[in-house]
């Protein structure tokens, strides 16, 4: 779907003379894709780079099928499925069932989503699966950016019950020892 400026202006609310979305200027009479990024050709993730980057950094790796992977990083489980059509990509390790979980680590993993789990995240999916997850653009998804949401999702799905971090840069703001909220203000 591409979008003009008078659309884009309608969707976002916006009514200014030029628009400038992700460094580019839109005239009236130009279009542009909105799930389309500034990337060079050689660098641009798909499936076969998805591949080499799996076999190089997990272990036990099984391609499903040509869009989808399982193996293990740190014996931790998980799987990566990409869309190309789509342009999406998520890697996901499985943790516990939701009916498993007690308020406390449920509140432990919400204050985790926000402080300590950087990219990954914690989610439930359909079937009441606790998961680490990390969702992002196929295409635009840097190789260093991929490598480390894998080690992100693994950590995440390793820590649960502990630390609930990502194992990596965290905004920790909140006593480790007790796992309190946050005091903050975050009235808008």
């Amino acid at each position: 779907m591409l979008l003009n400026q008078q659309q884009l202006r309608r969707w976002i609310g916006a009514s200014v003379g030029s628009l400038v979305l992700f460094g580019l200027s839109v005239s009236d009479n130009e279009t542009i894709a909105p799930s389309q990024a500034q990337v060079s050709n050689n660098s641009v993730m798909d499936l076969s780079k998805v591949n080499t980057i799996l076999e190089e950094e997990t272990n036990n790796l099984e391609r499903v099928n040509p869009s989808q992977w399982k193996f293990q990083v740190e014996g931790q489980s998980m799987v990566v499925i990409a869309d190309e059509n789509h342009d999406r990509i998520r890697i996901v390790a499985p943790i516990t069932q939701m009916q498993e979980t007690s308020s406390e680590q449920v509140i432990n993993m919400l204050v985790a989503n926000y402080h300590t789990s950087l990219d990954a995240r914690y989610a439930v999916n359909q079937q009441g699966m606790v998961t680490s997850v990390f969702l992002h653009p196929l295409s635009s998804l840097q190789e260093e950016d991929f490598r480390s949401a894998l080690n992100q999702v693994a950590q995440l799905a390793i820590t649960f019950g502990t630390d609930y971090s990502s194992g990596e840069l965290n905004f920790d703001t909140y006593r480790q020892e007790n796992r309190e909220l946050p005091e903050e203000d975050l009235s808008i």
